[in-house]
């Protein structure tokens, strides 16, 4: 007849590596979530730099005043800057030719640790109509994702 020994300690050493798993799963699933919650927060302020950006560019085009850009020599480059709530914008507006401009907007936006840069850039039409208030984008592919 055979008999069985007790095993002291053997459930708790059991428990021990239960306990050590659950807890590496828990941990590698923690920092999962926290590692994809940095991707989201950056994708975030991606894409409020680019609408920034974007904004910017066709606020530009509304508001600019073809008659003063007809008084510019061509080469001419005018620029402004505006900073509010974290994003900060740059526009150039360059003269290039008697009927065409080129608009240039770069935003950048800062968020905690986060920060995204975005610049788009747009041709426009200078009209020679002094009745026409407003520039124009060009026909076709005007707009350009610079980076």
């Amino acid at each position: 007849m055979h008999t069985r020994h007790p095993r002291p300690g053997f459930a708790l050493l059991i428990a021990l590596i239960a306990i050590a798993l659950v807890t590496a799963l828990l941990l590698g699933t923690a920092l999962r979530t926290d590692q994809d919650a940095r991707v989201a927060r950056a994708e975030t302020v991606q894409q409020r730099a680019f609408a920034s950006a974007d904004a910017a560019l066709w606020q530009t085009l509304r508001s600019t005043n073809p008659a003063l850009l007809r008084t510019e020599p061509i080469g001419t480059v005018i620029a402004s800057e505006e900073s509010t709530g974290g994003v900060t914008t740059h526009v150039w507006i360059t003269r290039v030719d008697t009927t065409l401009v080129w608009l240039t907007t770069d935003a950048q936006v800062q968020r905690g640790a986060a920060t995204a840069h975005h610049r788009l850039g747009l041709s426009a039409i200078l009209p020679a109509d002094p009745i026409k208030t407003r520039l124009y984008p060009t026909p076709g592919r005007a707009w350009v994702d610079l980076y």
